[in-house]
């Protein structure tokens, strides 16, 4: 029964020395003018052992540290210039607090970037030219600006320019009459033209180009809108036609599905009815276009003459996730 009670003092003895080693250390974080709490200091404690990162919530932090270590301190925070400080917590203190008080100075000057401010609806000037005008563009990889331009009119004399924001690389005459610039739907540039359509090639600041047929391009490339491993997404959107649907096709076994429809009802119901307007002369060249393709007449006289007024609201056709 002796021998039993002397083990428990040597326990509780054991356990009171080891709680003794270590003491508990609270930062307090105050501002150097106003005398303020600051939240959300970050601070890195280190020691002979290890390094810990605390943050703190209501002005300060608290941590336990052992009995004669020596602490590195380093205090920062985005609006106050950062402390760095050492402290030596005491070997032997009756205390099981140990209270810190940090003062951090408020910064008062921030280097900020430039910034340029102009005027709502003014256009920011990239490129400028007293020869050529630019009809169209498109951003290469490397950063550059490829650009469409002309020096009178679009359909008399195309260049083609890789400018890099203050000089122009290269200059490329185009061999057809351009209308415009356009990505297939790998991210490659192409120039639509009257009679072809060309790929642009860039490589290391030269030009070179490939030659596409048009009905061929506007047919199986440019409705491609993306493409994964083994699947192509296309759409047969027609800027001239209210409705659109959404397609894909899997190169693995050759199978089309359709994904989804896209119609605005009104606009649908206003392209047909153009139809009744119409003189009698239109209303025959519809139907003989319906006869021999098979598309009803009010198709052909909508996107021929209602697609030209002041009602008509083309969809837009983007890429399907």
């Amino acid at each position: 029964m002796q021998l039993n009670r002397l083990i428990l003092l040597f326990m509780l003895f054991s356990l009171f020395a080891v709680g003794q080693d270590s003491v508990v250390v609270k930062l307090s974080f105050r501002d150097s003018q106003y005398n303020e709490p600051i939240e959300n200091v970050q601070v890195e404690v280190k020691s002979e052992s290890d390094a810990r990162n605390y943050s703190s919530e209501h002005g300060s932090i608290y941590f336990k540290a052992q009995r004669g270590s020596q602490l590195t301190l380093s205090c920062t925070h985005f609006k106050y210039n950062p402390v760095e400080l050492t402290r030596k917590i005491p070997s032997k203190s009756p205390k099981d607090t140990i209270e810190y008080r940090v003062e951090m100075e408020f910064i008062r000057v921030q280097n900020q970037t430039e910034v340029v401010v102009s005027a709502p609806g003014i256009p920011v000037v990239y490129y400028r030219s007293s020869r050529l005008s630019v009809a169209d563009f498109e951003l290469l990889p490397s950063g550059d600006m490829l650009l469409l331009t002309y020096p009178k009119q679009l359909k008399k004399g195309n260049e083609l320019l890789i400018y890099d924001g203050r000089n122009v690389k290269k200059t490329f005459e185009v061999p057809d009459v351009a209308e415009e610039l356009v990505r297939d739907f790998r991210g490659n540039p192409h120039i639509v033209c009257q009679n072809n359509v060309y790929g642009v090639h860039v490589n290391s600041n030269e030009i070179t180009l490939s030659t596409i047929d048009r009905p061929y391009f506007f047919k199986y490339l440019a409705p491609i809108l993306d493409s994964n491993k083994t699947k192509l997404y296309f759409s047969n959107f027609s800027k001239d036609y209210p409705a659109f649907d959404y397609f894909s096709y899997d190169q693995w076994d050759s199978t089309y599905s359709k994904i989804l429809e896209i119609k605005d009802d009104l606009m649908m119901e206003l392209y047909r009815s153009e139809y009744k307007w119409v003189d009698v002369r239109t209303k025959l060249w519809a139907k003989n276009l319906e006869i021999q393709t098979g598309t009803d007449a009010e198709i052909y006289v909508g996107a021929n003459y209602f697609t030209q007024s002041l009602y008509y609201k083309s969809l837009v056709c983007s890429v399907v996730p």
